[in-house]
């Protein structure tokens, strides 16, 4: 069974938006702190797969333990299975896709690359939610992919092939907004998170099997600390989008750029290139 799409929600005056705005702003507070700290761990060799299924066996357990001691397990009781199952599918290949690049890239230039989000969400929203884009809105679209593009920097010999896994998370993480809000319809936010998690851990599992690196108490820790940041951001942004218009919600995700440069810097001694300096402001400016 599909949920049905919310309605228009561009009636809602402004203020109401407010919450939903501070919401996905410490959404990706959270999920930019769990880059840095994903940047550091797969740079010390570990397979993204592996990764991910150790955070879910983390994840999981904790959410259950938290929803059986408040009396409130039954909460995840859902007849859309099937719709959580395909999310999982589509949610998966954003971390995996976007980790799989910080191999490669500096933080920065990864979290402006994905800025393409804001905008697939707001020409996705037109047919799907059937929300009003006018003009301005149009024009500031395609302001936006001029500076991915510019980012991306294609015809460069620094090129970057990584930068194509990063607009392929891109999509896979406006699509898995895109059905967690039409999951808001009848699902909680909690149900949405915890789902979201199972299906990453148990897709990841078989990967990781081929690749499994034995991880010290440390590791295991740094990991723990993604899990926290995971659960916390994906609970904020998840709300966000059920709350509000994603047309509003959807450019304050360049709030990401600000802390993408702080942990870039004072984590990894990353500055980004001309073409990133050039090109993100113009994608910022397209919020």
């Amino acid at each position: 069974r599909i949920p049905r799409p919310f309605p228009n929600l561009m009636s809602k005056p402004p203020h109401s938006n407010l919450p939903a705005i501070a919401l996905v702003t410490a959404g990706f507070f959270c999920l930019s702190a769990m880059d840095a700290v994903g940047k550091w761990i797969v740079e010390a060799d570990y397979s993204v797969f592996q990764l991910f299924s150790i955070r879910s066996m983390m994840i999981i357990p904790a959410m259950s333990i938290a929803l059986a001691s408040t009396g409130q397990l039954s909460e995840l009781r859902t007849t859309n299975v099937r719709f959580f199952v395909l999310r999982a599918v589509v949610t998966f290949g954003a971390p995996i896709l976007f980790f799989s690049a910080l191999r490669e890239m500096p933080l920065a230039d990864a979290t402006v690359l994905a800025f393409g989000s804001p905008l697939f969400l707001t020409v996705l929203s037109i047919p799907i939610f059937k929300e009003h884009v006018d003009g301005h809105r149009w024009a500031a679209v395609i302001f936006g992919f001029v500076g991915v593009l510019i980012v991306l920097n294609p015809t460069a010999d620094v090129f970057q092939p990584a930068g194509l896994l990063v607009i392929g998370a891109s999509l896979c993480f406006s699509g898995s907004m895109i059905m967690g809000r039409m999951l808001g319809a009848t699902e909680s936010v909690t149900r949405i998170v915890f789902y979201n998690n199972l299906g990453i851990g148990l897709l990841s599992l078989p990967f990781a099997s081929f690749s499994w690196t034995a991880m010290p108490l440390e590791h295991v820790a740094i990991v723990a600390l993604m899990a926290m940041l995971a659960v916390g951001g994906h609970f904020f942004i998840t709300r966000a989008y059920i709350a509000a218009p994603m047309a509003v919600v959807a450019p304050f995700e360049y709030s990401a750029a600000l802390w993408a440069l702080i942990w870039g810097y004072f984590v990894f001694g990353d500055l980004p290139g001309v073409n990133v300096w050039i090109g993100a402001p113009i994608t910022i400016a397209s919020g």
